[in-house]
């Protein structure tokens, strides 16, 4: 027993000694990697023209504060004088002017050439859009209703300073804020039961038009 043991303990040093030596043995000429740099020309991407009577372009814009009708129009490429001529005409699409306050999601569809094919205005606090589209006599104006998406949301935040500071951080809207302190005001003071440190979570839902 007592040489079968010897033997067992020599013959795993010796394979830990090959294991050994196999590990720092030094590279040899053969192991090293011949690198190559091959250069290929490629062919030049083909390239064709759009037809200039045929290409749309859609564009999204806000209203900005001291914004006016046609400086609008001329941020969203279009520049047709009839289109111009029929916002300040029709009795419908005068209505646009009252609708651009500062924030006012505005989009477009315009032609290469500047005419106007489709003009959207999102009224703010109304569930409806003022449409304005080109058609075969001419242009058309009218109010057509909004189609929401809905959406579950699930937030949650830690108080480091004020509700609302966590609530932005969370990414929740001052509105959903508004509703939860209105909810909970019975319950818990605002402003002098939160502490540093408190942990809040909601789930609320969403209603979007268009992203």
């Amino acid at each position: 027993m007592r040489h079968r043991w010897a033997a067992t303990v020599i013959g795993a040093v010796s394979r830990l000694g090959m294991v050994a030596a196999f590990a720092v043995a030094p590279a040899t000429e053969k192991t090293r990697v011949n690198i190559r740099t091959d250069l290929d020309r490629l062919p030049p991407p083909a390239v064709s023209l759009l037809e200039a009577a045929n290409t749309r372009f859609h564009r999204e814009d806000r209203v900005r504060r001291g914004d006016t009708i046609v400086s609008l129009l001329d941020r969203l490429g279009i520049t047709e004088r009839d289109a111009l001529t029929f916002l300040r005409s029709d009795r419908q699409a005068r209505k646009l002017a009252q609708y651009l306050r500062p924030g006012t999601i505005v989009t477009a569809e315009a032609g290469a050439n500047g005419e106007l094919h489709t003009l959207e205005v999102l009224r703010s606090g109304k569930d409806a859009t003022l449409v304005i589209r080109r058609g075969d006599s001419g242009f058309l104006a009218h109010e057509e209703a909004v189609e929401f998406a809905s959406r579950t949301v699930v937030a949650a935040g830690e108080i480091h300073g004020s509700l609302f500071a966590a609530t932005d951080h969370a990414g929740i809207p001052d509105a959903v804020a508004n509703q939860l302190i209105a909810t909970l005001g019975s319950e818990i003071d605002f402003h002098r039961d939160l502490r540093k440190g408190d942990r809040f979570a909601l789930i609320y839902e969403t209603l979007t038009h268009r992203g």
